[in-house]
């Protein structure tokens, strides 16, 4: 069989297992009947052999449009198109069914693409990371540890999280009314007050909310807040100088000492050094009767290192893809203010941090701007896709960007419309197509391990914002977006908030 018996026990959720049966049978009835396709009769861009890697460069073009580069090859391929990534084969996929069947060729011990240059560093410093670097036996030996603690046992983490949402609401008002004042503004109560350095302080929000579920209690009362601060600046250019080494192999980025690549090695290290402070922090001070994520895995009989490499990758990973996605969430509420009056309308009626709106305009943002805007594995066996063979070994990447905004997925695509992830009598169930189209944290064994923290902490802070505030976009243009190994815009986004 081409699909092994173990992927069957993978999934263990029963829509799951009839899906692999039907995608299972549905490969050997093709194959019966002389239907399936060679892999190169995918179509794709064309690759000249003498050019060598600088192929990869003239087909994806600027890393910083690489969505927007996939988005014009769909448009011009259709839903699968094949192209090779150094010396790998690969397919791009923004067709809905194709991406929940990669998912069911992922295997036993899934296999992701890792960027090249934190894979070389990595590797050259014989730095061991946490569960996104990890591979086969190892990763799903802490997978299976930590799956019960953060995704099925969740509640005992929403009091924490909504502590340092209040938080992050109260100093960001703070500094932002002094900011105002400082230039002499005479702010009336109708006013609205701009929102300081909004990218940074979300960073330091989604490194708080973190820090926060591990020791049960705000971040600050453990750990000293000088150093939480220095690491949310570090970390905030990781991926910044990460993207600046997407065209360039980092053996040779190296080798030549390019700056990209000495800024790249610096901001690692330090980021790596400060995580390591704060999680000493932690450990030597969270009081032992605290139920946080950290005394769980004490428990559980982590030792210390183990319990360092996890949560220094976790924190990094939070403070890019959880503080950009919210920035984007907030874009788009502030900016439809129809949207942002039904969805405080529905919050007046239920005080619930997570009411069905609240739900549907963050499952919009993520739609339309989600952060990984390629999600990669690696097929663990010989597949069928749009009934063509993909062979085992294929790096096969989902185009979450283009099928967010496929009209064949959602009615009016382009438009910011929470109600239709609705699901009742009331709701415009014309409004949504294909929601399997948009899946910002992946499924299977290898979905994101934070997704319910990441969502509860989103949910949370929108809630609190439009209990108290009325919120208005202050930029004049529409907001343009960018690559920075995640999906950011193009220029700051002003937000303003005014009291209610």
């Amino acid at each position: 069989m081409l699909i092994s018996c173990q992927s069957v026990l993978n999934f263990s959720k029963k829509s799951n297992f009839l899906a692999l049966m039907f995608h299972s049978s549905k490969f050997t009835d093709t194959i019966k009947n002389n239907q399936l396709k060679p892999f190169n009769e995918i179509p794709g861009p064309k690759r000249y052999g003498f050019l060598g890697p600088l192929n990869d460069a003239l087909t994806t073009g600027d890393p910083k449009n690489l969505h927007k580069m996939i988005h014009k090859m769909h448009e011009l391929y259709g839903p699968i198109f094949k192209i090779k990534l150094g010396k790998i084969d690969s397919i791009f996929t923004s067709s809905c069914e194709n991406m929940r069947a990669i998912f069911l060729y992922e295997g036993k011990h899934p296999k992701h693409p890792v960027p090249p240059a934190w894979a070389y560093f990595n590797k050259k410093y014989n730095c061991k990371r946490g569960l996104f670097f990890m591979d086969d036996n190892e990763w799903l030996h802490y997978r299976k540890m930590l799956n019960p603690l953060l995704l099925q046992d969740f509640n005992q983490y929403k009091a924490p999280i909504e502590m340092a949402c209040d938080k992050f609401i109260r100093e960001i008002m703070i500094k932002s009314d002094a900011a105002a004042k400082r230039e002499d503004k005479n702010l009336r109560d109708t006013e609205f007050i701009e929102l300081i350095d909004l990218e940074a302080r979300l960073y330091r929000w989604s490194i708080d909310v973190v820090l926060s579920v591990m020791l049960d209690t705000s971040s600050d009362k453990i750990i000293p807040n000088t150093l939480i601060e220095e690491f949310s600046k570090v970390v905030h250019k990781i991926f910044d100088f990460s993207s600046h080494l997407q065209s360039i192999p980092p053996q040779l980025a190296d080798f030549f000492q390019i700056n990209a690549w000495k800024n790249f090695v610096s901001v690692v290290n330090e980021s790596l050094k400060l995580g390591n402070e704060i999680t000493e922090n932690a450990i030597a001070n969270c009081p032992r009767n605290a139920r946080g994520l950290l005394n769980q895995l004490k428990d559980k009989q982590f030792n210390d290192d183990q319990i360092k490499r996890l949560f220094i990758d976790l924190i990094i990973a939070a403070g890019d893809t959880t503080s950009f996605a919210t920035q984007w969430m907030l874009y788009l509420v502030a900016k439809n203010e129809d949207a942002q009056t039904r969805i405080r309308k529905n919050l007046v009626n239920d005080l619930e941090m997570e009411t069905d709106l609240i739900k549907g305009a963050v499952r919009e943002a993520l739609r339309l701007y989600p952060p990984a805007t390629f999600i990669g594995r690696f097929m663990q066996d010989d597949g069928n896709l749009n009934d063509f063979q993909i062979p085992k070994g294929t790096l096969a990447l989902l185009s979450l960007y283009t099928a967010g905004r496929d009209p064949n997925h959602f009615s009016s695509p382009n438009d910011f419309v929470p109600e239709r992830w609705l699901r009742n009598d009331n709701s415009s169930q014309n409004e949504i197509c294909k929601p399997q189209a948009s899946l910002p944290y992946a499924i299977g064994v290898r979905s994101c391990i934070g997704r319910k923290i990441a969502n509860y902490q989103m949910h949370t802070l929108l809630t609190k914002l439009l209990l108290k505030y009325e919120m208005k976009l202050l930029n004049c243009n529409e907001i343009d977006s960018t690559m920075k190994m995640v999906i950011t815009p193009a220029e700051s986004i002003r937000i303003g908030l005014k009291s209610r």
